[in-house]
């Protein structure tokens, strides 16, 4: 008598790839959807405001947090003034880069990422670009509801 077995299932249907150097760095002990939005914003497969203007949905590519450049992925995550100012707050590692891919060879080659720390930073990043997207938060700085101390 055969057993069902998802894993079984799984590895079946599964296509098998060679791991690639940054494995690690997106499928850690984080809750699953920090890995899962971590993965999309590695492949640059987040749809942003520039990718919008180019199929021709929007027209205005503009950051909605900052509205002083175009919204990419680098500028969302290591550019913006919005997140750059929310990520000082929480003292979080990513203010040094200006770009993505360097960002991501660095932690590879250096293996100084605090993992949880960039990818909660990223969940929660998308979630309140969402919010805002869809017209649910108040205007400026209500993200995690953060105030400076000081």
């Amino acid at each position: 008598m055969m057993v069902y077995s998802v894993k079984k299932v799984w590895e079946t249907l599964r296509c098998r790839a060679q791991e690639v150097s940054w494995h690690r760095l997106i499928w850690c002990n984080s809750p699953s959807r920090y890995s899962l939005i971590a993965w999309i914003l590695h492949k640059n497969a987040i749809i942003t405001r520039d990718k919008l203007q180019i199929w021709g949905k929007i027209k205005n590519a503009l950051c909605p947090l900052c509205g002083l450049d175009i919204e990419t992925r680098n500028h969302l995550f290591l550019q913006c003034t919005f997140t750059c100012h929310v990520a000082s707050i929480l003292q979080c590692t990513l203010l040094a880069y200006r770009d993505w891919d360097a960002m991501v060879c660095d932690f590879v080659l250096l293996a100084m990422l605090c993992k949880e720390q960039g990818q909660t930073f990223a969940y929660h990043g998308l979630v309140h670009l969402n919010d805002r997207y869809m017209e649910r938060t108040m205007c400026c700085g209500s993200w995690f509801s953060l105030q400076e101390s000081g």
